[in-house]
């Protein structure tokens, strides 16, 4: 299920589809070729980047194809908005990826994104058993007072196998 998170502008909306996509893309492009995490990094946030230059809006992250000058804040990959792009007046997106990583290192990474306040949080993981890490990164969630009702999480799945898998949660 997708849902629009529109930004205060009122211009083109930002989409766990868009993002899905976004990813999906670089899963194609990448697959059945070996590449080290750092490349699959790299890659997912280079499209991401031009996902959300498209839709005019801010981007911080780490320099990558898209834009070598360009600076991470906080999370591996942020789309925001304001006036100036030291002027955040929102976090639409706070993405952190965990490549290869047992779940207690998932979780360190996780847990920057219960306590966003990012209209969409996304998490993107490599993992052997990635229903049971998802459902220890959810349960994170449920217990969290850190996070509140309806905040929104896209879990971005990678088994190795494949390709990537989506699941959407919104905290009950």
């Amino acid at each position: 299920m997708s849902s629009s998170l529109e930004n205060a502008t009122g211009t083109e909306a930002v989409s766990e589809l868009g993002i899905m996509g976004a990813i999906e893309a670089t899963g194609k492009r990448l697959s059945g070729r070996h590449h080290t995490n750092g490349e699959w990094t790299t890659a997912i946030l280079s499209d991401l980047h031009r996902y959300a230059d498209g839709l005019g809006l801010r981007v911080w992250t780490t320099p990558n194809a898209v834009d070598s000058t360009t600076n991470k804040w906080l999370y591996d990959f942020v789309i925001s908005e304001g006036p100036t792009p030291q002027d955040i007046a929102r976090v639409l997106v706070a993405v952190e990826c965990a490549w290869d990583c047992p779940f207690c290192k998932i979780k360190c990474d996780f847990l920057k994104l219960v306590q966003s306040r990012s209209t969409l949080r996304v998490m993107i993981f490599q993992s052997n058993d990635v229903e049971k890490t998802t459902n220890g990164l959810i349960e994170i969630v449920e217990v969290s007072k850190m996070s509140v009702p309806g905040d929104q999480y896209l879990f971005v799945r990678w088994n190795g196998q494949d390709g990537f898998t989506f699941t959407s949660h919104t905290k009950s």
